[in-house]
């Protein structure tokens, strides 16, 4: 079973976002020009993780070994989006977005569960971000308006 945020889902994710929010048709997520040909803006991706790897074992080997009695706590995992405009080749500027989740597990939720059914996910998440950047890069002047 593949993660919700793995590299492979972010990146089509990406793909449609720019597609939908910022017209592009390209097939690749990075590429996305707007203003004619000289415009170009560049996706990178840095997959975030705010807990050293012993946390992540020694918590996950606590909440196996209680039954879930003990519950765990994740904050600040997830991705940093940086959409960099280039114009002419030349960096113009980066425009940089955070994606974070946090997580709670404990056997006593369960009950609760459902409410992750409503709750925002990585796909609303890529689509808000890249609706941001390019209401951003436009009210700029990097990027052009859609007509």
């Amino acid at each position: 079973m593949q993660s919700l945020w793995s590299e492979k889902n972010l990146s089509v994710l990406l793909q449609e976002a720019l597609k939908d929010y910022g017209g592009c048709s390209s097939s690749s997520p990075v590429d996305f020009n707007s203003k004619g040909a000289e415009t170009e803006v560049v996706v990178s991706v840095l997959n975030k993780i705010s807990h050293p790897m012993w946390y992540e074992i020694s918590t996950g080997l606590v909440f196996i070994g209680s039954g879930g009695l003990f519950p765990v706590y994740r904050w600040q995992d997830g991705w940093e989006l940086s959409y960099s405009v280039y114009d002419r080749y030349v960096l113009k500027k980066t425009y940089n977005y955070e994606i974070t989740m946090k997580t709670l597990l404990w056997i006593l939720l369960i009950p609760f569960l459902w409410i992750y059914y409503f709750n925002y996910n990585l796909e609303d998440a890529v689509q808000s971000t890249t609706a941001q950047f390019v209401v951003d890069a436009q009210r700029d002047g990097y990027l052009g308006t859609e007509n």
